[in-house]
C-alpha cells in the first residue's frame, strides 16, 4: 500500500525522472542496444503527448474535436510506421539484405528503373558470392530477403491504407462539420480568395456541390501535407535523425512540470511548450504567415541534418549508423563506418599545426554557414529587433569573426553537399561529403591562411562606418544560397526517388499491385493508387522545398531589408551588386567548362533565384521610397533569364529536340516577352516615333553601324553558335537580336540606370552591363581568340594572353556607349528624345554587316 501511494504522489516525478537518466545514459552512450526500441518507444510516447495538447483537428480546421482528433493521430501514426520498423527484428532483418546489395541497388533499380519487386535483386550466385564475403549463410541471407519483401509490404499498405483513411475522413469530417476561421484550412482559402461570403459557402456543412467538392479536396490536401510535412517530419526527426533525443524530449517534458511552480521565473520556463505551440498555430492559421510557417519547418529540416551529418564531422561524436552506414561508398562499406582518415573526426583529418589551424577555423564558418538562416527565423518568429543589434561592438566583432572565418570554409571547403541518387532502404536527401582538409584547400595551406588573415584585419580595422551592416547582409545572402543549394540538392534526390517508381506504377498497375495482393483488379487498383500518390508526394515535394525555401528568404529578405539593408542602399553599393550579379554566372560557367559537371550549372539557378527574390522583397520594400531598386531587379531578371535560357537551349540540342539554329530564334523572342513583362512591371511605355527620323540621322547612324559591322568582322567576334547557311535568315536573325537587345538593354536597363544614377553615370553602367553579359561564357570567349586572330593578320597574342580577348570587350562597350548615346535622355531636353528606333538600326546593321561578311 506504501508504494501505490508514493506512486500515485510522486508516480510523475518518477517517470520524469525516469526519462531523463535512460535519455542521458543513451546520450552517452551507456543504454545498451537491446533497449535502443524502448528508447524509440519512449521517445514517441512523450511525441504523442505533444501532439495531442496541439489539437489537431483544431489546429487544421478550427474545430477541436476529441474523436476526430483521435482518429487523425491513429492516421498519422499508421502513415510513420515504417519509421519504427527499422528498430524491429523485420526491419533488422532487411538491413542485412540492404547491406548486402548496396553496390548494386543503384545500378538494379534507379537507374535502369526497372520493376520494383522482381529486378531488384542479383543472381543467385552472386547472392552466394556476397554473402560469403559477408559471412552470411544461405539461410541468413534468405531470412533477409524474406524480411526485406515483408517491410516493403508492411510500408506500401500502410501507404496506402494511410492515403485511403485520409480520402475518407476527409469526406465524413468535410460534409459534417463546420470549419472555424483560426485554422490552416481558413489560411489556405483566403490565401487565394479574400470574399467571406465564399468562405462561409466552402467552411459550411449545407453549400453547394462545388463548394462541397472544394472542401473535401482541401481537406484531404491539408491532412496529407500535414502527415507528410509537419507530423512525418518531427518524427522522424526526433526518432531517427536526431540518434539521441530522448534525453532532450524528457527535458522539454520535465520543464512543462515548472510551470505549476509558485515562482514566476521557474512558471516562465515551464510554459515554454505553450509559447512554442501558440507560435506554431500564430504561423499557420495566419493567411499572412501560413507560408512562412513551412518555410520555417524547411530551416528545421536543415537543421537536423546539420546535427545528424555536420557536427559528427566536426566534433567527433558518434555517427547515426542509420544513416551512416546506409549510404553506399560514403561513410560506410558493407555496414560498417569506415575507418580511414577521410571519414574520421575533424581532430584526426589533420596531421599539422596549419591543418588543425584551417580545419577549425573553416569548421566555425559552415557553422556560422549553416546557423546564421535559423538564427534569422528565431528573430522573425519572436519579433526581436536587429536594429539594436547590428552597432553593437560586440556583435560587431562576432559577425566579422563569422565572415572571416565563412570565407575561410569557401577556401578549405573540406565537407561539401551532394544530392543522394543512389537510394538505399529508402533513405534520400543530401549527403555531406568530407576530404581530408589540406587537400581540400584551393589554394596553399599557407596562401590561405594569409588570405584568411587579410580579411580579418581589412573587416575588423574597416574605416567603413556601417561594416557590421554589410557583413551581415553579406553573410545572409551567402548562408541563403547555401540553404538553397541543399534544397535543390534535396528536392533532386526526392525527385529520382519517386519518379521511376511513378512511371513503373504508371505504365504496369498490375505488376505494382501484384506485390500487396493476388487478384489483378484489386492489384491494377493499389497500382493506380500508389501512382497517384506517388504523383502528389513529388508535387508536393517540389511546393514544399523549393517553395518553402523561396517563401522563407522573401520572408527573411523582407525582414532584414527592415532592420539592416534600407540604410545601406547607396550608388556604389547598387553598381557593386549589380557587377557581382553578372561575374557569379561567369564563375560558375568557367567551373563548368572545366569539370563539365551539368549539376553546377543547375546549382547556379538556386544562386540567381536567391538574389531574385532578395531583389524582389527590396523592389517591394521600396516602392515609392526608392528608384535604384528598380535598376537592380532589370539587370537581376536579364542575367537570370539569360541563365535559364543557355541551360534550356543546352538541354534541348543534347537530345536532338531541337536544332541550335531553331532555338538562336527563340531567344530573342523570349527576351521581346521578357521585356514587355518588365513594361507591366515599372509601368513604362514605349513610342518607336518612327515618323521623327530624318535622313540626315538617318545616314549617320547607319554608318556608325556599319563602322561597328566592320569593327566586328576585322577582330573576328566569337559567333560559331550561329550557322545559319542562307543571307536571308542572317538577316532576319540579326533584326530580331537587335530589336530584343536593344529594348532590353537601351529602353529598359538605360532608362532604369538613368533613374537611379543620372544620365551619364547609367549610360557607362548600362554598356558595362552590357559588355559583361556578352562576356558570361567567358571561356569560350578565351578560347576563340586563342585560336582566331585578327583577320588578314593572325593572332595577336603577347606572353599567353590573347589581345583581342581585350579589344573585344572594350568594343562591346564601346558599342553601349554610342547605342546608348543616341537612345538619348527620356527626359529634359535631348537631341533625340529618348527614340529607341535608331538604337535598333545601330545594331541591326552592326549585326547583320559582321554576319554577311562572315559568309564571304
Amino acid at each position: 500500500m506504501g508504494m501505490v501511494r508514493l506512486l500515485k504522489k510522486h508516480g510523475g516525478l518518477i517517470f520524469t525522472v525516469a526519462m531523463i537518466l535512460l535519455g542521458f545514459f543513451d546520450l552517452i552512450g551507456l543504454l545498451p542496444s537491446s533497449l535502443d526500441l524502448l528508447d524509440k518507444v519512449l521517445t514517441s510516447g512523450l511525441l504523442l503527448f505533444f501532439w495531442w495538447r496541439l489539437k489537431l483537428t483544431g489546429f487544421m480546421f478550427g474545430k477541436d474535436r476529441k474523436w476526430p482528433n483521435v482518429v487523425v493521430l491513429v492516421i498519422f501514426y499508421i502513415l510513420v510506421l515504417p519509421t519504427f520498423i527499422g528498430f524491429t527484428p523485420v526491419g533488422q532483418g532487411a538491413q542485412i539484405y540492404e547491406d548486402l546489395t548496396l553496390p548494386l541497388q543503384g545500378q538494379e533499380f534507379i537507374y535502369n528503373g526497372q520493376d520494383m519487386f522482381y529486378e531488384l535483386g542479383m543472381p543467385y550466385d552472386m547472392y552466394l558470392a556476397v554473402a560469403r564475403d559477408e559471412a552470411v549463410t544461405a539461410k541468413q541471407y534468405n531470412i533477409a530477403l524474406n524480411n526485406y519483401f515483408l517491410k516493403s509490404k508492411i510500408e506500401m499498405w500502410t501507404l496506402l491504407i494511410g492515403m485511403l483513411a485520409i480520402f475518407a475522413f476527409a469526406i465524413i469530417y468535410a460534409l459534417r462539420k463546420r470549419y472555424g476561421e483560426r485554422s490552416v484550412f481558413h489560411s489556405l482559402v483566403t490565401l487565394f480568395d479574400h470574399n467571406k461570403k465564399h468562405w462561409h459557402k466552402v467552411s459550411g456543412v449545407k453549400s453547394g456541390f462545388l463548394s462541397a467538392l472544394i472542401k473535401i479536396m482541401l481537406t484531404y490536401f491539408i491532412l496529407f501535407i500535414v502527415s507528410q510535412y509537419f507530423f512525418g517530419l518531427i518524427n522522424q526527426w526526433f526518432i531517427v535523425s536526431l540518434d539521441k533525443s530522448l534525453f532532450i524530449v524528457a527535458i522539454i517534458f520535465a520543464i512543462k512540470d515548472l510551470d505549476k511552480s509558485k515562482s514566476k521565473a521557474l512558471k516562465s520556463i515551464g510554459s515554454i511548450d505553450d509559447l512554442i505551440l501558440g507560435k506554431v498555430r500564430d504561423l499557420f492559421t495566419s493567411t499572412k504567415h501560413i507560408f512562412l510557417g513551412f518555410g520555417f519547418l524547411l530551416i528545421f529540416h536543415y537543421l537536423s541534418d546539420f546535427a545528424t551529418y555536420i557536427l559528427p564531422y566536426v566534433f567527433g561524436v558518434a555517427k547515426d549508423p542509420f544513416y551512416f552506414c546506409k549510404l553506399t561508398g560514403e561513410i560506410c562499406q558493407a555496414g560498417n563506418v569506415v575507418s580511414s582518415a577521410m571519414h574520421q573526426p575533424l581532430k584526426m583529418l589533420v596531421s599539422s599545426g596549419i591543418g588543425l589551424f584551417l580545419g577549425v577555423v573553416s569548421s566555425v564558418g559552415l557553422i556560422a554557414l549553416l546557423l546564421f538562416p535559423i538564427i534569422v527565423a528565431f528573430f522573425i518568429v519572436f519579433k526581436l529587433n536587429l536594429k539594436k543589434v547590428v552597432h553593437n561592438k560586440f556583435y560587431v566583432g562576432v559577425i566579422i569573426l563569422f565572415f572571416t572565418t565563412t570565407i575561410a570554409y569557401f577556401l578549405v571547403p573540406w565537407i561539401t553537399q551532394k544530392s543522394i541518387l543512389v537510394h538505399t532502404a529508402g533513405i534520400y536527401g543530401v549527403d555531406f561529403v568530407t576530404k581530408p582538409v589540406l587537400d581540400a584547400a584551393i589554394f596553399s595551406p599557407k596562401i590561405s591562411i594569409l588570405l584568411i588573415v587579410i580579411i580579418f584585419f581589412l573587416s575588423f580595422f574597416s574605416w567603413v562606418r556601417k561594416i557590421g551592416k554589410y557583413l551581415t547582409t553579406i553573410l545572409f545572402l551567402i548562408a541563403s544560397i547555401f540553404l538553397g543549394l541543399f534544397v535543390w540538392n534535396y528536392f533532386i534526390s526526392s525527385f529520382t526517388n519517386y519518379w521511376p517508381i511513378m512511371v513503373q506504377a504508371f505504365k504496369h498497375p498490375a505488376l505494382m499491385g501484384s506485390n500487396l495482393t493476388s487478384s489483378l483488379a484489386v492489384s491494377s487498383f493499389l497500382g493506380v493508387v500508389t501512382a497517384l500518390t506517388l504523383l502528389t508526394l513529388l508535387v508536393l515535394d517540389l511546393l514544399f522545398y523549393l517553395g518553402g525555401f523561396v517563401l522563407f528568404v522573401y520572408s527573411a529578405s523582407s525582414y532584414m531589408i527592415d532592420n539592416v539593408v534600407e540604410d545601406l542602399i547607396s550608388n556604389a553599393s547598387i553598381i557593386i551588386w549589380s557587377l557581382i550579379i553578372l561575374l557569379i554566372p561567369m564563375a560558375y560557367i568557367l567551373f563548368l567548362e572545366r569539370t563539365g559537371s551539368l549539376s553546377i550549372f543547375l546549382s547556379l539557378i538556386m544562386v540567381l533565384a536567391t538574389f531574385l527574390v532578395f531583389t524582389v522583397a527590396l523592389w517591394k520594400k521600396m516602392v515609392g521610397k526608392e528608384v535604384r531598386d528598380d535598376f537592380l531587379l532589370s539587370v537581376l531578371v536579364t542575367v537570370f533569364v539569360y541563365i535559364i535560357l543557355s541551360i534550356i537551349g543546352f538541354f534541348l540540342a543534347s537530345f536532338n529536340i531541337i536544332s541550335l539554329d531553331t532555338f538562336n530564334f527563340i531567344v530573342p523572342v523570349v527576351m521581346i516577352v521578357v521585356f514587355f513583362i518588365f513594361m507591366k512591371i515599372f509601368k513604362m511605355t514605349i513610342s518607336f516615333a518612327i515618323k521623327y527620323i530624318d535622313v540626315v540621322r538617318f545616314i549617320e547612324v547607319f554608318f556608325i553601324g556599319l563602322a561597328f559591322a566592320l569593327l566586328f568582322y576585322i577582330i573576328n567576334e566569337p559567333s560559331g553558335f550561329i550557322t545559319l547557311p542562307a543571307w536571308p535568315l542572317l538577316i532576319l536573325f540579326a533584326a530580331l537580336i537587335a530589336f530584343a537587345e536593344e529594348l532590353i538593354f537601351r529602353f529598359i536597363i538605360l532608362r532604369m540606370a538613368e533613374k537611379a544614377f543620372g544620365y551619364r553615370l547609367g549610360l557607362v553602367v548600362q554598356a558595362l552591363i552590357f559588355a559583361l553579359i556578352h562576356y558570361i561564357s567567358l571561356s569560350l570567349i578565351w578560347k576563340h581568340y586563342m585560336q582566331n586572330g585578327i583577320r588578314f593578320f593572325g593572332l595577336w597574342i603577347v606572353n599567353g594572353f590573347p589581345i583581342l580577348f581585350f579589344v573585344y570587350f572594350v568594343a562591346l562597350f564601346m558599342f553601349g556607349l554610342v547605342a546608348g548615346h543616341y537612345v538619348g535622355k527620356s527626359t529634359g531636353k535631348a537631341a533625340f528624345r529618348g527614340n529607341i528606333v535608331y538604337a535598333i538600326l545601330i545594331h541591326f546593321i552592326a549585326n547583320a554587316g559582321m554576319l554577311l561578311m562572315s559568309l564571304m
